[in-house]
């Protein structure tokens, strides 16, 4: 009866160490991420970019539930040529301002964000690690799965050996 006992805590504590490796895979950021806000914050350029007047509306169904989200494209110069940044808001009414920062890569003008590079970097400073993030979710699942496994199966193990005994 000890070892079914070991056994299903043993299990219980891998499913508990999986679950808190897929919480933490939650809260990282990529390396690759964190390199091209890196990039942007030291090598990006703010300018001012002015809002199309269209607005692409995409509606999905989730457990009954309709949710809207809108994409708004904003135009910017960069030395007489024009592009182009999106960002993706679900309120459209407490964003559709006229004009809105544009930070942009100098050298890749095309790479750019309508959030300060900058504030996000110091926010992934701050409240995120950089690692790699899909590691800790799948090896999280796996430990989880194993130890619920263990555990199932010593628990049901020792359910039958006690019914064994009393015949």
């Amino acid at each position: 009866m000890k070892n079914f006992i070991i056994r299903i805590l043993i299990g219980a504590g891998l499913a508990f160490g999986g679950y808190y490796l897929i919480t933490v895979s939650e809260g990282l950021v990529s390396k690759d991420e964190f390199t091209e806000v890196e990039n942007m914050c030291n090598n990006g350029v703010q300018t001012t970019g002015i809002v199309r007047d269209s607005v692409l509306e995409t509606q999905m169904t989730i457990a009954g539930a309709e949710i809207s989200s809108f994409e708004l494209k904003f135009d910017f110069m960069v030395e007489g040529k024009s592009y182009v940044a999106k960002k993706t808001v679900n309120d459209l009414d407490s964003q559709m301002l006229p004009v809105t920062a544009v930070w942009y890569d100098k050298t890749n003008p095309t790479s750019n964000s309508t959030e300060d590079p900058c504030e996000k970097l110091e926010n992934f400073k701050s409240e995120k690690k950089v690692g790699n993030e899909n590691l800790f979710f799948f090896g999280g699942l796996i430990l989880g799965l194993l130890g619920l496994g263990i555990a199932w199966g010593s628990f049901k193990e020792m359910i039958a050996s006690l019914f064994r005994r009393k015949k």
